[in-house]
């Protein structure tokens, strides 16, 4: 839909401009009432303990004290103090009042979100609008905001922080919610931010200062990459919304931080293992970068120098790359060679396609400083599920990883980010990845066993045979499984078969193919994985990638992930400088949202679940079926058939 048709949408929904704001008097919660709150946690504490001692002085006299229990509570809560302020919470004298009852539980929301347990925080946080007292508004709906932008529920999360700043009187303090309503509304795929702006019956309709944000973040993705188009989108932005928000210094202080002016390289050069067996990867590789350079018409003087698969071939290639004046190398594509590279002298920078072991602890001018890496990383996939798993409540996890080196490196990246947050790997299951029968596995990992050992001896004890159901553990509450299709086509059944059906289980996007056969998946169904947009067809990537398709093979099916890898090539060699400036920035691309972390490039994925067959992308918290194996634990949230190193 052409940018002027949706502002005109959005403009006849929103009518004349925002609702006013509220008076200074109901704007401001936590009782500062148009004064400056604390900034630092020492500022929280010292507020915390002047408020309790207010509130022991008040009860020694037999005078009310709820209301500074309620202040000191959340004061140390803010601090981080998650004890005290529980403790607090126990010296309110009942009957609590409307207001009172529901601010305690913004504590107890507040406590949750710092433990990072978004789902505890959302339990307290469920009231409508209309239930919840005007002075406490604006704490109600920040910490929903925290909570779904913790759950990676963005849309909803940039509404959330929408409906609080709508009651705060104090500009800076809604300037500080606004970057985070543009912040949430970056990570939404461009195709949900359109949809939610052209559903006449869709329920963001009833917001039209937030369906304003939508399209202020739509007109400033559809232009990333041109910068008169860019000035133009927000000058006719401005046009049709003089009174939003962000028509105000925001939107000035935004556009200082827009890369309006990129560098793009002018030579690249681009090595791969274009012979052996990793042709197939790195053919798509190549037909990516080639479809990017055709369709954007660039200027860069791509050239491509065929390396084979031994780590001796990179280095001499990289060298005669320099020497005909490259600006920028991209590869290679296996772990070792990338080693050959980080432990040499490299005059030009590299943009390696893997990683080396210690890729996680490199930054630039720690490590090698002109090495950088953007992989499809399973690694990095098992820290985002871990984080995911926890972010869902699941504090004590059974993981399921091939017994070869790439499982350990995926339970060890797993672990790396389940355990810092508190969660607990209680068995990991290692199967054999060439065999189709685990159910001597499963009965151990999930102690099917142990049950029926104690109905062999209960059956000795008493001489006779018992009516008996074998029970699996009930100490852990999700699963995490590295597997390709085929492998978790074998090993979900044998799961739901040894009474582990009710447990959610979560994967890494290994566990598609990259194309849909429902038949085949069906026993997935229930499976939550995360993966990149552009195998699923989701938001601008649909119509190129409909139309690749049908040309190339490799823009499909297992091999599409590596073309999408190709793709981003090019927009990430303009964008790196930018990324390096500014690392909070993400870059809309086809493998996912891309930013700089350290050394490495980081993408953040869409997720989707196996319903009826066909992953399902799901933007909304999704309560668990009551008793339903097949989608047991739902929660609101690639085969490799190509050899990767």
């Amino acid at each position: 839909m052409h940018a002027s048709i949706i502002f005109l949408l959005v403009l006849l929904m929103a009518g004349c401009g925002p609702a006013p704001r509220p008076d200074a008097g109901t704007a401001d919660a936590s009782g500062w009432q148009g004064r400056q709150p604390p900034q630092s946690t020492e500022e929280w504490l010292a507020a915390a303990r002047g408020w309790q001692a207010q509130a022991q002085s008040h009860s020694r006299q037999g005078k009310p004290a709820n209301a500074l229990w309620l202040k000191a509570a959340d004061a140390y809560a803010r601090a981080g103090d998650n004890a005290s302020a529980e403790a607090l919470l126990t010296r309110l004298q009942s009957p609590l009042d409307t207001s009172e009852r529901i601010a305690a539980d913004l504590v107890r929301a507040r406590v949750a979100l710092n433990r990072q347990s978004a789902s505890e925080a959302l339990a307290w946080l469920t009231l409508r609008d209309e239930e919840i007292p005007p002075a406490l508004k604006t704490d109600f709906y920040r910490l929903q905001g925290e909570a779904l932008a913790q759950l990676q529920v963005w849309l909803d999360a940039a509404l959330a922080y929408q409906k609080a700043a709508s009651w705060l009187a104090d500009d800076r303090q809604a300037h500080a919610l606004y970057q985070r309503i543009f912040q949430a509304l970056s990570r939404v795929d461009s195709q949900q931010l359109r949809q939610a702006l052209t559903d006449e019956n869709g329920s963001y309709r009833r917001y039209p200062e937030f369906l304003g944000w939508v399209a202020f973040t739509l007109a400033v993705r559809d232009s990333l990459n041109q910068p008169e188009k860019l000035r133009e989108n927000l000058a006719q932005w401005r046009r049709f919304y003089p009174l939003h928000p962000a028509s105000a210094d925001f939107l000035q202080q935004s556009e200082a931080q827009l890369p309006v002016q990129l560098n793009p390289p002018r030579q690249v050069a681009l090595l791969l293992p274009l012979q052996g067996p990793y042709r197939p990867p790195a053919r798509a590789v190549e037909q990516g970068v080639l479809t990017r350079l055709f369709q954007d018409a660039s200027p860069v003087d791509l050239r491509i120098y065929p390396i084979s698969d031994q780590p001796g071939d990179v280095l001499p290639s990289y060298q005669q790359a320099v020497a005909d004046g490259a600006d920028w190398v991209v590869g290679p594509l296996l772990k070792p060679q990338v080693q050959v590279l980080r432990d040499a002298q490299l005059p030009v920078p590299v943009l390696a396609l893997n990683e080396t072991e210690s890729s996680d602890q490199e930054q630039p001018g720690l490590g090698n400083p002109a090495l950088f890496h953007f992989a499809l990383s399973p690694e990095d996939e098992a820290g985002q599920m871990a984080r995911l798993m926890w972010q869902r409540g699941m504090r004590h996890s059974l993981l399921l990883v091939p017994e070869d080196a790439r499982g350990q490196r995926v339970e060890q990246a797993f672990r790396a980010s389940y355990e810092p947050l508190g969660g607990t790997v209680v068995a990991v299951g290692r199967y054999n990845p060439v065999k189709a029968d685990h159910s001597s596995l499963l009965k151990r990992l999930l102690q099917v066993d142990a049950s029926e050992q104690r109905r062999r001896a209960l059956q000795r004890l008493l001489g006779k045979k018992l009516e008996f159901e074998p029970r699996a553990r009930d100490d852990v509450d999700g699963i995490f499984l590295f597997a390709n299709a085929v492998q978790a086509r074998q090993l979900r059944p044998q799961l739901k078969f040894h009474r582990a059906g009710r447990l959610p289980v979560f994967a890494t996007s290994a566990v598609w193919q990259g194309r849909e056969e429902p038949e085949q998946d069906r026993d997935l169904n229930g499976v939550m994985f995360c993966d990149m947009p552009w195998l699923h067809g989701m938001g601008d990537t649909q119509p190129r990638r409909q139309t690749l398709a049908r040309q190339l093979p490799e823009a499909g099916g297992g091999l599409g992930r590596f073309h999408a890898l190709g793709m981003d090539i090019l927009p990430v060699l303009s964008y790196l400088p930018w990324m390096r400036e500014h690392p909070a920035f993400r870059l809309p691309a086809a493998t996912g949202r891309l930013r700089l972390e350290g050394s490495r490039i980081r993408r953040g994925l869409t997720c989707f679940r196996f319903r009826k067959g066909r992953p399902e992308w799901f933007a909304r918290v999704e309560l668990p079926a009551e008793d339903d194996s097949d989608d047991a634990g739902l929660l609101p949230q690639t085969p490799d058939t190509a050899p990767y190193p």
